[in-house]
């Protein structure tokens, strides 16, 4: 039966014995002070090019932040340089450990916990953090990213100052909420739990290519670039079927997570404005990428579409949630 929620569309835990099983690397990494939270980068070992002779858990630096269930690694500066050049997000850095940072990446964490489904799933596929911003020698030929994490590096998650303050696909607010921050938190979430399952289960057809494959004309990223903070012309853009999938996926769950938060009456005004926004364009966005998917149902797999319809279901269920919740327009 096609799923009515989207935490039913795919697994929320890592396979045990698959190459993610954290037990597999217990004994590598728990001798080491920072234990489980360099899981990230003894896979990254073996998924990236690192040169041979470069051993990056001995270059990792961070705190290790406890709150609640969650246990994660937070990256700290890297004043030699050794480190965040080898990874996917070279044109980034990290920001300096600061007390107001540390004050809102814990109240964010108290906020996904109050959201259970949102928590299980971050605990399981996040074991590090990196808050960063852009490098002074990238500007001009990089933009700074709202949130990221790459199927290389898994487990291990991006943010920027504006994640704190943004939500998608093009929702912005001058003002700082842990509840903005917690949910681009599960956002990444998402996407690394849905990385992992990509690799390990055939959902794509085998001969599928991102270069070759059918692009989706994104018309809400021609219009403008919400990657700053002043919207400014983008031109057209397309995403690739694969990039497309994720959306959809990202979206169907923040969708829920957003209802759940605009049922909370402790919200703030500007809070429930913010959501409702982005509830309302990433309603919007979700069913134009879901149709724009559907229509390309011969690059998945018989399993890829047991997945695309189990999606469209989730879909339809959270839409028709949302009807009943957001105000007419």
């Amino acid at each position: 039966m096609a799923a009515k929620e989207m935490r039913d569309v795919f697994d929320r835990t890592i396979p045990a014995g698959s190459i993610f099983d954290p037990e597999l690397y217990r004994g590598q990494l728990a001798p080491r002070r920072l234990g489980g939270g360099l899981l990230p980068f003894a896979l990254y070992s073996l998924f990236s090019d690192l040169p041979a002779q470069v051993d990056l858990l001995d270059r990792i630096d961070g705190e290790v932040i406890v709150r609640g269930e969650a246990s994660l690694l937070w990256l700290a500066e890297d004043p030699a340089d050794r480190v965040f050049p080898l990874l996917p997000l070279a044109s980034h850095g990290p920001l300096p450990h600061t007390a107001e940072l540390r004050e809102i990446l814990l109240a964010a964490l108290d906020r996904l916990a109050a959201f259970p489904p949102g928590m299980a799933l971050f605990t399981e596929f996040v074991r590090a953090v990196a808050l960063v911003e852009l490098r002074p020698d990238a500007r001009g030929r990089d933009s700074q990213i709202t949130t990221s994490s790459f199927p290389v590096l898994p487990f291990c998650v991006f943010l920027s100052e504006r994640s704190m303050r943004q939500l998608p696909p093009r929702s912005v607010n001058p003002v700082r909420s842990p509840r903005f921050f917690a949910e681009n938190l599960y956002h990444e979430a998402i996407h690394q739990a849905l990385n992992v399952h990509l690799l390990l289960y055939d959902v794509l057809s085998p001969d599928y290519n991102s270069a070759t494959a059918p692009k989706v004309d994104i018309y809400w990223r021609e219009e403008e670039d919400f990657s700053g903070d002043v919207p400014i012309p983008a031109g057209n853009q397309q995403w690739e079927l694969d990039r497309v999938l994720h959306a959809v996926v990202v979206y169907g769950h923040l969708l829920e997570y957003r209802l759940e938060q605009l049922a909370d009456p402790t919200l703030e005004p500007f809070e429930r404005a913010l959501f409702t926004d982005a509830t309302r364009t990433g309603l919007e966005s979700v069913r134009y990428l879901m149709a724009a998917m559907a229509e390309h149902t011969d690059c998945f797999t018989d399993y890829g579409r047991d997945v695309v319809a189990s999606l469209g279901a989730a879909i339809d269920a959270v839409a028709a949630r949302a009807a009943e919740v957001l105000p007419a327009p």
